[in-house]
């Protein structure tokens, strides 16, 4: 039996249909495309257009974003401008606050002072009045001291002999002498300077008191004569007074220009006042410009108070 003949068809219509399509599709972009080719006509005059417009559109956003960033700016410094002008203003109003609370304790301090001068003034009349010398053993018992009335026996003299105390030798030694000039023989008597770490000066010697007759007193007058080339260092007022209290004394005269610089004065108050237990009467005289020095007046003053004394004031001549 005879094969029939086959057809073989290399390419199908189904291929040929789609190199068509492909070729017109080409075609048609190729068209559209065409004025945006360079080398076509009027290729570069668009090209040169279109890179024109770009660069006019990236210049104009560069300037905008430039605007923005310096309006941003101006808007942080307007911000930092209120805010300093702020702080300035909050400063300005607590610096005021601060002057007023300072003119206030400024004026409380000079009604204290006229206050003390006052006082001061009243003291002296007192002293004036009550002066008075001892007549023998059977005479009055009662004397007084720069204004200060007492009855004690045993007096110790603490004498701040610290730098600042060179300023008034003149006055200091003239209290110092009229301080043991109402002293009789019933009474016995010693002096101890203070300064720098602590006692120096002893008269008649540590831990011994001295009768208050024509002798006793004449060998204190030429001790006291020699203070004013004695004074150097510190003011070490509580350890002083503590090494006085050792002597058992009936009364203590603490003489002294300012404020002490072992401690604080509350400490020393407190501190003295609890190792005297009450038994000797300390009396505190401050010497120079000490109105100026309220801490000074108050702790000598608050001193006194406590421990049975009196504060009294000696200006300087």
């Amino acid at each position: 039996m005879r094969r029939r003949k086959r057809n073989v068809e290399i390419i199908s219509l189904s291929a040929i249909d789609m190199f068509a399509s492909t070729l017109g599709a080409f075609v048609i972009i190729t068209a559209i495309l065409l004025p945006y080719y360079p080398n076509m006509k009027d290729g570069g005059a668009i090209t040169a257009r279109l890179k024109s417009e770009i660069e006019a559109s990236e210049q104009e956003t560069a300037e905008a974003r430039d605007k923005r960033l310096a309006l941003l700016a101006e808007e942080e410094r307007r911000k930092d401008r209120n805010t300093l002008a702020a702080r300035a203003a909050a400063a300005r109003k607590a610096l005021e606050q601060k002057a007023a609370s300072l003119k206030s304790a400024n004026d409380d301090l000079d009604a204290q002072i006229a206050g003390l001068r006052a006082e001061l003034a009243t003291l002296k009349t007192k002293a004036k009045k009550k002066k008075k010398k001892v007549q023998g053993a059977q005479g009055l018992t009662d004397f007084s001291i720069l204004g200060i009335t007492t009855k004690a026996k045993r007096i110790l003299i603490v004498v701040d002999l610290s730098g600042s105390m060179n300023r008034w030798s003149d006055t200091l030694v003239q209290t110092l002498v009229e301080i043991i000039e109402p002293f009789h023989k019933d009474i016995q008597f010693g002096l101890i300077g203070f300064q720098g770490f602590g006692i120096s000066q002893y008269w008649p010697k540590p831990g011994r008191l001295a009768i208050a007759d024509s002798a006793g007193k004449s060998s204190a007058r030429s001790f006291i004569a020699r203070i004013p080339g004695l004074v150097n260092g510190g003011t070490p007022t509580k350890t002083a007074m503590i090494r006085a209290l050792k002597y058992r004394p009936e009364a203590i005269i603490l003489v002294s220009d300012g404020a002490p610089d072992d401690a604080e004065p509350d400490d020393i108050i407190n501190t003295i006042t609890r190792l005297n237990g009450g038994r000797a009467e300390i009396n505190t005289v401050a010497v120079g410009d000490y109105l100026i020095h309220s801490t000074l007046i108050q702790f000598l003053n608050q001193l006194a108070i406590r421990n049975k004394g009196q504060f009294v004031g000696v200006m300087n001549d």
